[in-house]
């Protein structure tokens, strides 16, 4: 029996079949240029199922069509964050607009027409944007607060339907 290759020889091997710059690795990760995301493979069919997946096809049509290309930098988890969904979220969320809303027919067309990418579908930007978004606002608003006092006013009332809302106002003391 020939001795096993090192797992980024098999990695290597694995995106070789697939056009030049398509999948690019740095002998750990997978990285999918026209999704722009890393593909978690163990084994070689987790790679060629993304390839046939229907969101990889409508990407790589429109990485024909653009001439810029993105480089790929292996990342950790808490950099795993892709600017367009990050704003994305915040902008839902400044809004007031439900996620749901992306999975409009009209809307999704619209923003994947004029911002020449895929949109996320609700439960990404729920599970992945979210949080990022909420602990960047926290962050913020810490930094413009500082070191002084601050007051806190808390207004419970309830909507039309009958449910229970709590109005939150936050300001400090000192300007």
């Amino acid at each position: 029996m020939p001795p096993a290759k090192p797992k980024h020889h098999l990695i290597r091997d694995w995106i070789k079949p697939f056009p030049e710059g398509i999948y690019t690795t740095d002998g750990k990760i997978i990285f999918c240029q026209p999704c722009e995301k890393k593909i978690q493979c163990s084994i070689k069919s987790h790679l060629t199922q993304h390839n046939e997946s229907d969101k990889h096809s409508e990407n790589f049509e429109r990485f024909q069509k653009t001439a810029t290309r993105q480089q790929f930098l292996a990342f950790s988890q808490t950099e795993n964050v892709d600017p367009f969904s990050k704003d994305l979220c915040n902008a839902l969320v400044g809004a007031n607009i439900p996620f749901y809303k992306v999975n409009n027919p009209s809307f999704n067309d619209f923003l994947s027409k004029y911002c020449n990418r895929s949109v996320p579908v609700e439960s990404t930007l729920r599970k992945n944007y979210l949080k990022v978004c909420y602990e960047e606002t926290m962050e913020r608003i810490k930094q413009d607060i500082g070191e002084s006092f601050v007051w806190v006013s808390v207004d419970e009332t309830t909507d039309t339907l009958g449910r229970f809302v709590a109005n939150l106002l936050v300001g400090s003391n000192w300007p």
